[in-house]
């Protein structure tokens, strides 16, 4: 079992007030994630402690534990395709899907259509594919041993998704 328990009441407090401002048509199933992924990361802390901390023994986290960190509640600051192609490759033939503070945006995304393979934004599949998004997420990168996951976990809102039909 992973040991440290450097869990920060300001992402507590935070928490409370991302939920609060989530839109009301999110499914209950999504929000019971979020509700034992932070359950979880308040158990499971940040892995600060070298000893019985397989996983982390090598890196010090503990600078992570100790910074501040706030979630961007305000939709985000003005963001410019130029912006992304200072920092970022970029090449206008490929499929791009960009995200600002956390969501997608669709103008500065482009979508490049292909046969059996389906690219757009969390929130969008769980309105299209809601049984199929609810079968797989928190399943394969998964919350219970690892503080860093939960944490996102629990402040997961969208999210690239990419659908690839078997054939």
């Amino acid at each position: 079992m992973p040991h440290a328990l450097a869990t920060p009441d300001s992402y507590l407090t935070d928490f409370r007030t991302f939920e609060t401002n989530l839109p009301d048509e999110g499914p209950d199933w999504i929000r019971e994630v979020r509700q034992q992924a932070l359950a979880r990361f308040r158990e499971l802390g940040f892995p600060t402690a070298r000893r019985g901390n397989e996983k982390w023994k090598y890196t010090n986290v503990g600078p992570i534990a100790d910074a501040t960190f706030s979630y961007p509640f305000d939709a985000g600051a003005e963001v410019t395709l130029a912006d992304i192609r200072s920092i970022a490759p970029w090449d206008d033939g490929w499929a791009t899907v960009v995200f600002v503070n956390g969501r997608y945006s669709p103008a500065l995304s482009t979508i490049v259509a292909v046969d059996g393979v389906q690219v757009t934004n969390l929130e969008e599949a769980v309105r299209a594919d809601g049984d199929v998004i609810e079968r797989h997420l928190a399943r394969h990168a998964t919350y219970e041993a690892d503080g860093f996951t939960a944490l996102n976990t629990a402040f997961i809102r969208d999210g690239a998704y990419v659908h690839v039909s078997e054939g």
